[in-house]
């Protein structure tokens, strides 16, 4: 029931009729989102089997997701996308390359963060945990003045923060 919640409470921020014409491949675009939803959901779990079953420190599990991660990128870019081309404008750029490392420095602390909940709290909870970002991003545009609060973001936040109290409920009930 709180996965229901927790996957309603975004459906209700996310899917929108409105500027699906300025996308003219959406379609792929939500088979792209679902794969990625599984490929987390993968990742979550494989990760609290090696940090519980393998006594893993969560530090340790994401340095080795992100260092796989990276080799793969880097070589996936300099082989297959001429990304040798790209690289030297980096280097030419100090303001680009200060917002890129920021933004990488930015990046590994959240996994860092995501990977010590599922440590600690469990696949389950650690993966809702985290799509709450849903919630904290319309806060935010709120808050910046980008969007007006209307009522389909207040029925998200609820949906989403039910789906966090029914999980933990439900979660201290096995514990018990």
């Amino acid at each position: 029931m709180a996965i229901f919640f927790s996957i309603f409470g975004v459906s209700i921020l996310s899917f929108t009729t409105e500027g699906i014409t300025k996308y003219p491949q959406y379609q792929l675009g939500i088979l792209f989102a679902l794969l990625c939803t599984i490929g987390w959901a993968l990742e979550g779990v494989v990760a609290s089997y090696f940090m519980k079953e393998e006594s893993l420190n969560s530090s340790v599990t994401i340095f080795i997701r992100q260092l796989s991660s990276s080799l793969f990128y880097f070589i996936l870019i300099c082989l297959f996308l001429d990304g040798t081309k790209v690289f030297p404008s980096f280097v030419h750029s100090p303001d680009l390359l200060f917002y890129i490392l920021f933004s990488a420095l930015l990046g590994a602390a959240s996994y860092l963060f995501w990977y010590s909940a599922i440590d600690i709290l469990g696949a389950s909870i650690g993966m809702l945990l985290n799509s709450t970002y849903v919630v904290w991003t319309v806060c935010l545009e709120f808050i910046l003045g980008k969007v007006e609060l209307e009522m389909k973001f207040i029925l998200a936040i609820v949906f989403i923060s039910s789906s966090i109290l029914l999980l933990i409920r439900d979660s201290k009930k096995e514990e018990e």
